[in-house]
């Protein structure tokens, strides 16, 4: 097992950190049947923002402060393609500029990367990921974004590096053994500990000799040292699953196994056995219906899926409930986002056998060409070192015509403190207490193709959150409205105005600290080279 608290100097940090991306990378490039023949695109790009906001700091009334910003962003986007390798990185520098308070001027990284190369034909594999991020650091502090001095945002770094096996076993199963290094680290790291982590996963799967009963054996331990933790947080879980198909299109599922957590700081373990019992149901080739009830250490547990997608319209449902922590919570909204509705929408009008990467790029281009928002979801995430019971509800939809596209979503999350030590948390505003939280809201865009060159888009969203523990309820309301324009094949335009403002009551439902008000006027130029 590799050790696991060599975060606690950054300078080793850092050191360790350059020698795993370097080794990695000059491995990766050794072997002549993975350099040889891989093929480099390379995307070169420019977004000016000029802005204007009536409250730069996000101040509660009578403390707003007006400031113009500009933001410089220069980007690339690459691949890397080849028999044996796959990457792809998507980087923005973002300068902001602020013409008043200049002090507070500064430079952001955001950036996502992964590569996965083949270094033994069909057999030894090696993945990388890399990702820089900001993060508003509370739900309890102004939700600001990088044009905004709220002192709330952070950023978020994390980086991994995967060698793993995977082996078919002819028609019997299929079998992948991974190991993973973990480094994540943030610019705040009270609310936010920096760790490093080594996980282990086991996966064997039936193959196609079993078509009436399929099985599967999963294995997946964590160990995780957080930089100000006292004890490295451990999480294990063993599962069994088998699913009997009575016929092509309906099959009953079931699971069973053991999970042994240790969170540290002494109380009840959180172990025990856990078992499910399901269904899948695939009526036709667009509809598919998953849902399951069983038991876990912390009580009752239910889930289901459903997805359904026509030519013009796709839907999306979802229930789940799971323990998340540092790790997860940074996660989300992954299942609800722009990218991925669409992808499901475009996949059903694509026609059979069409490349998933030309689905992929056809999104990119309708979410930058018709300006839709990356992700709906303007609210949700927050800080913490707390691991939490998360219960998730989700429901997106979109569709897509001649010249309309239309997306929506609504959401509702409960989140309870599952932990028996809140350790450092309790010490900073709010930060035990903000684990338990009811959320509830809805996000919509409408985008117009006016013309071949002219698009218009407006975007609404709402967002109630609740503290019991605090007595406090946030009412978070948003409007967008934008026009584009492709000046050429790689120039675009676009104006926006947008309005954001959160009402904050106790239960007394009187006005207390947190409310606040911004309009803000954009003007953007985006240049692809």
């Amino acid at each position: 097992m590799l050790p696991t608290n060599l975060t606690k100097n950054s300078r080793i940090y850092r050191a360790l950190l350059f020698l795993a991306t370097f080794s990695t990378a000059t491995a990766l490039f050794s072997f002549p049947a993975i350099s040889d023949a891989i093929e480099l695109t390379l995307s070169p790009s420019m977004n000016t923002d000029l802005i204007f906001t009536d409250n730069v700091n996000l101040g509660p009334k009578g403390e707003e402060r007006a400031d113009f910003v500009t933001r410089l962003m220069p980007g690339i986007y690459g691949t890397a393609k080849g028999r044996r390798f796959d990457g792809e990185i998507d980087y923005r520098m973002i300068n902001t500029i602020f013409a008043r308070e200049t002090d507070r001027s500064r430079t952001f990284h955001s950036m996502r990367g992964k590569a996965v190369a083949e270094l033994y034909e069909d057999f030894f594999f090696v993945e990388t990921n890399a990702s820089m991020r900001q993060q508003n650091r509370s739900l309890l502090g102004p939700q600001g974004d990088t044009a905004n001095t709220t002192n709330n945002l952070t950023n978020i770094q994390q980086y991994r590096i995967s060698p793993y096996i995977r082996k078919r076993l002819a028609g019997l199963a299929s079998t992948e053994f991974r190991v993973a290094r973990i480094w994540t680290s943030s610019s705040d790291p009270v609310s936010y500990y920096n760790s490093q982590a080594n996980t282990y996963t086991g996966t064997v799967l039936s193959g196609p000799d079993f078509q009436v009963l399929e099985w599967g054996l999963y294995y997946n331990k964590q160990d995780i040292d957080y930089q100000l933790r006292p004890e490295t947080v451990t999480l294990q879980t063993g599962i069994g699953s088998v699913k009997y198909n009575i016929t092509h299109r309906f099959g009953l599922t079931g699971t069973g196994g053991y999970e042994d957590n240790n969170f540290g700081g002494g109380g009840v373990r959180p172990s025990g056995a856990r078992w499910s019992a399901g269904f899948v149901w695939i009526p036709n080739e667009r509809t598919r219906i998953e849902a399951s009830g069983g038991q876990r250490f912390f009580g009752d547990t239910y889930a289901y899926n459903f997805s359904h997608r026509r030519r013009l319209t796709a839907f999306t449902s979802s229930y789940r409930e799971d323990v998340r922590g540092a790790f997860g919570v940074l996660g989300l909204d992954e299942t609800g986002d722009t990218t991925t509705i669409l992808t499901n929408l475009f996949t059903a009008q694509a026609a059979p056998g069409t490349d998933p990467a030309v689905i992929a790029q056809l999104v990119q281009d309708v979410i930058a060409g018709v300006g839709l928002p990356g992700n709906l979801a303007d609210t949700g995430n927050f800080l913490t070192n707390r691991f939490f019971l998360q219960k998730t509800f989700l429901a997106a939809a979109a569709a897509n015509g001649a010249s309309n596209t239309l997306v929506f979503r609504v959401f509702k999350i409960r989140r309870q403190p599952i932990d028996s030590n809140p350790l450092l948390d309790d010490l900073l505003p709010g930060g035990g207490s903000l684990v338990n939280t009811n959320m509830i809201g809805g996000t919509a865009a409408w985008s117009v193709r006016i013309s071949n060159r002219n698009s218009a888009t407006l975007a609404l969203s709402y967002t109630e959150v609740e503290y019991p523990s605090l007595a406090r309820k946030d009412k978070i309301k948003g409007i967008s409205f934008r026009v584009s324009r492709q000046l050429s094949e790689k120039v675009s335009a676009a104006l926006m105005y947008r309005r954001r403002e959160r009402e904050t009551t106790n239960d007394l439902g009187t006005d207390t600290f947190g409310g606040y008000a911004e309009n803000r006027m954009m003007a953007s130029l985006y240049v692809r080279f």
